[in-house]
């Protein structure tokens, strides 16, 4: 999960991979068009209202705006395609190979305890790129069954600073139901 997400996505990324893909370029103007915002900072005075300056909002779409959802993820394939690649460039064929799933700004990424730290810090750095941070605190990391609670607490102690264990969790370590109770990584439930 991202922080702010929609509000927070460079529009410059944005625009970047609009203008990129030929069947969406012609999308430009109109984003443009939604998102170029002036807004005038007004100053009373005994004379009556005065434009002193305008503020030009440069990032993140309008959150519940019918067309923010579409380019907002416009934005985060940047991202995708990245740690896709990343992933396809660095698996050595043994073992199963990790695996991004995404919704929105949550990310699912799942793989094996040598395999997620250099996934999860790519992220972490991809996303800072397109100007949104993530949240450790609404992730968590759960391993399999066949784990007993030693390797479970090592495994934690590995990607701790990416994701906490079990669900999300409050200051004081009790478990929140924004996603319910359960398996969740980088905000994304999974089980």
């Amino acid at each position: 999960d991202s922080r702010n997400a929609f509000n927070e996505i460079c529009r410059h990324i944005i625009l970047e991979e609009l203008a990129a893909a030929p069947a969406l370029r012609h999308l430009v103007p109109l984003f443009h068009k939604l998102f170029t915002t002036v807004t005038p900072i007004v100053v009373c005075t005994e004379d009556g209202p005065v434009v002193h300056h305008e503020l030009r909002g440069r990032e993140g779409t309008q959150q519940g705006a019918s067309a923010s959802s579409p380019l907002f993820g416009v934005g985060m394939h940047r991202v995708l395609r990245i740690i896709t690649d990343l992933i396809n460039d660095t698996y050595d064929g043994e073992g199963p190979k990790p695996f991004l799933r995404a919704g929105a700004d949550d990310l699912a990424v799942e793989g094996d305890e040598d395999s997620l730290p250099p996934l999860l810090a790519a992220i972490e750095g991809e996303m800072a790129k397109i100007g949104l941070e993530t949240q450790p605190k609404k992730s968590a990391v759960v391993p399999g069954p066949a784990y007993d609670e030693d390797d479970r607490q090592r495994i934690a102690a590995k990607l701790a600073p990416w994701a906490t264990m079990g669900s999300h969790r409050a200051g004081d370590g009790t478990p929140q139901p924004e996603h319910g109770v359960g398996t969740v990584l980088y905000g994304c439930p999974v089980g």
